[in-house]
């Protein structure tokens, strides 16, 4: 090979190699070689090009000069990301360009406004805090629904409701279901007309919005319609939207109602939406859709709640999200139930659909072979490990998740394969709408929960007499790879979440086995010490209840969205490929987050290992509590006082508890040492040969 041969070849070597790197770097751009766009004017103000996030500020608000390094740091972030969606994060100074802040109607500084190829789409929500990871989700939600932007297209189908449309409607004559929005407004014909509304910084978003929901709703046989509370007052004021109807305070921002009627119903036929205001339309569409499908109490087969356990959660590489479901289901028997049965059942459509993605259902099915069902597809998955005895399905385990009485109340929940059945004991119960609804508020969390900072806090903090911890998995879907290896990582987190429910269910019953035991010795403790015959019998008949506590809370944190939360779990180092798949396990009772296993790696989500630390952490013997020292100490009938004290305060609790105790007893010695010495003082307090020492008189 000549030199020239040679020489020729190592070039064009190089060049193959350097090929990539120059294609990849005219593809990709660095936010931080691109110069920050500088505000947005009158000229060159073009809300329909594209999708734009754009932010309304002033520069002598201090609340916009807050946000000013937050708003750059989130347009670097999302620079390159949204350079690929067409979306884009710009400003307009309200100072230099006051005009076209006034016409486009900035009531506030800072204003963050979403805008689309058809203009405005909606605002930045009120109760969300402007930080980066809720702008960029904002941000991110334009390309989820891609249907608003045709609808802006066309008029708005929502009608003016007058008094007489609006008493025909209560009077079950409608034909369809009615969705109503109540305006602070007067003369509003239409719901595309400019309206001037007073006091009501949303309502112009709020009017845009519906628009676009009346012709979503149409296509689903929804009618929607808005009545004007200052032209119908008595209306308003009867439904208890006073403040619709004149403005009482010009401090109070005053927003708009909504309620859906209910067709061919006389009765329990009327729904307020009781949730946060939104000018996010999706949210009174899925108030609309769930409300009026579940005042219909539609049946459901045992084939289909099959087919609601076996479903798989998936990550999906898009933002838009796949809503987990919840399934109450009441089942009778048609020969024995009673009319009031079936008429308790409208009770409870209107707490169930304020519960998020809960549905109401009946059947005349035995759902007991479901319930089997579901349990041995449960114990398919945890039989993983063929180096441990076949964990199968025992009789004890289907007792305790299933009451044989009928009629009764299931839950069952997308993807989970734990069914839950109301632990009745009578009609009474059965008919208490409170109690139903606080039984179905406690399963009311998906199977599967993402985190995210709007609802961070609820997740640790729910329901903590039963769920004693939360498991956290990191997962990351900004490429499809990526995703793919999250989904995988997110199974093996289920398949151990399972395992860990073999285990729990044990330690479940095991407990209710020892407290038994437990009160057959006390009442045989009581009959040995001579105790009343009543008394005794109190004892061996103390009930017995069935806890179902120590769950865990499974859910997943995207750290390509949400990467803030991090520093709350402790997690201080920059995140990497290798960090996807890593548990993070929030102990409640500590509260505390473990970042290691049982065995002190990094805790992995392995089937085994998630096993393991969860049965460590939440299923191992807690200190002793105050309670159970007393019944060693002064006697079970001293216990009882007791009873409920574990409950109400935890270990701190108990620290506070004694230091009362010693500060009493120090107190009573305080007041016995005062006691006794104005006792010596009064007996030294005589007169003597010269009087009171008060009255001597100096010799000098």
């Amino acid at each position: 090979m000549t030199p020239t041969t040679y020489s020729t070849m190592w070039v064009l070597w190089i060049l193959t190699m350097m090929l990539p790197r120059f294609v990849h770097g005219f593809e990709s751009y660095d936010a931080t070689m691109v110069e920050f766009p500088a505000p947005l004017t009158e000229s060159d103000f073009n809300p329909k090009a594209g999708f734009q996030v754009i932010e309304f500020f002033s520069p002598y608000c201090p609340h916009c000069k807050s946000l000013a390094p937050i708003w750059k740091d989130s347009w670097e972030t999302f620079y390159e990301e949204g350079r690929r969606q067409n979306i884009s994060l710009l400003q307009v100074d309200c100072v230099e360009s006051g005009d076209l802040c006034k016409s486009e109607k900035i009531m506030g500084f800072p204003s963050i406004r979403l805008y689309g190829p058809n203009g405005f789409i909606e605002s930045f929500p009120k109760y969300r805090t402007m930080s980066k990871d809720n702008i960029l989700d904002f941000a991110r939600q334009a390309v989820d629904n891609p249907d608003d932007m045709e609808d802006q297209q066309i008029g708005s189908l929502s009608e003016l409701v007058t008094a007489e449309k609006f008493a025909n409607l209560l009077a079950g004559k409608g034909q369809q279901p009615y969705l109503l929005s109540f305006w602070p407004a007067k003369n509003a014909r239409s719901a595309d007309g400019n309206i001037d509304f007073k006091n009501c910084d949303e309502c112009d978003t709020f009017q845009k919005g519906w628009k676009t929901l009346s012709v979503k709703l149409a296509a689903l046989d929804i009618s929607t319609g808005h009545l004007n509370c200052e032209s119908s007052a008595a209306i308003c004021t009867n439904l208890g939207f006073s403040s619709l109807v004149k403005i009482t305070n010009h401090r109070v921002d005053r927003i708009p109602k909504v309620a859906l009627v209910v067709p061919e119903k006389t009765t329990n036929n009327f729904f307020t939406y009781d949730g946060p205001f939104s000018t996010k339309m999706s949210v009174y569409e899925d108030f609309a859709k769930r409300t009026y499908f579940n005042s219909r109490i539609m049946t459901i087969s045992s084939e289909e709640i099959v087919e609601i356990t076996q479903k798989e959660y998936k990550l999906s590489g898009t933002h838009e999200k796949k809503p987990q479901k919840l399934h109450l289901v009441y089942s009778y028997n048609r020969e024995t139930a009673v009319p009031e049965d079936l008429q308790f059942l409208q009770s409870l459509v209107d707490p169930v659909s304020k519960i998020s993605n809960a549905y109401l259902y009946i059947t005349e099915e035995d759902l007991t072979p479901v319930v089997v069902q579901s349990f041995e597809s449960m114990y398919e998955m945890i039989n993983y490990n063929t180096s441990e005895p076949e964990k199968r399905l025992k009789e004890e385990y289907i007792d305790f998740n299933i009451m044989p009485d009928n009629p009764n109340f299931f839950i069952f929940r997308d993807g989970d394969k734990i069914p839950h059945t109301f632990q009745g004991y009578s009609t009474t119960e059965l008919r208490n709408t409170d109690t139903i609804m606080d039984w179905v508020r406690e399963y009311s969390l998906p199977m599967v929960n993402e985190v995210t900072p709007d609802n961070f806090a609820q997740i640790l903090a729910f329901n903590s007499e039963m769920y004693d911890g939360v498991a956290i998995i990191l997962i990351n879907t900004i490429e499809t790879e990526l995703t793919n290896n999250s989904n995988e990582h997110l199974d093996k987190l289920r398949v151990g979440y399972y395992d860990y429910e073999h285990v729990r269910m044990g330690k479940m019953i095991e407990d209710v086995s020892v407290k038994r035991e437990r009160r057959l010795k006390k009442a045989n403790r009581l009959k040995e010490k001579g105790y009343k015959k009543s008394t005794i019998l109190e004892a061996a008949r103390e009930e017995i209840l069935h806890e179902d506590n120590k769950k865990v809370i499974i859910s997943f944190l995207d750290i390509s969205k949400y990467s803030s939360i991090l520093n709350k779990l402790g997690v201080t180092h920059v995140l990497s490929e290798d960090d996807i798949g890593k548990v993070i396990l929030y102990d409640k009772y500590t509260k505390s987050y473990h970042k290691k296993d049982i065995f002190g790696n990094d805790f992995i989500a392995e089937p085994y290992t998630i096993r393991e630390t969860l049965s460590s952490v939440f299923l191992s013997q807690k200190p002793a509590r105050l309670s159970r020292i007393a019944e060693r100490l002064f006697g079970p009938l001293f216990c009882e006082s007791l009873k409920n004290f574990d409950s109400l305060v935890g270990v701190s609790g108990y620290a506070i508890f004694i230091v009362l105790i010693l500060g009493c007893l120090k107190g009573i010695k305080i007041c016995r040492r005062k006691r006794i010495g104005k006792r010596y003082k009064a007996k030294r307090d005589v007169i003597g040969l010269l009087g009171k020492n008060g009255n001597k008189k100096s010799l000098d």
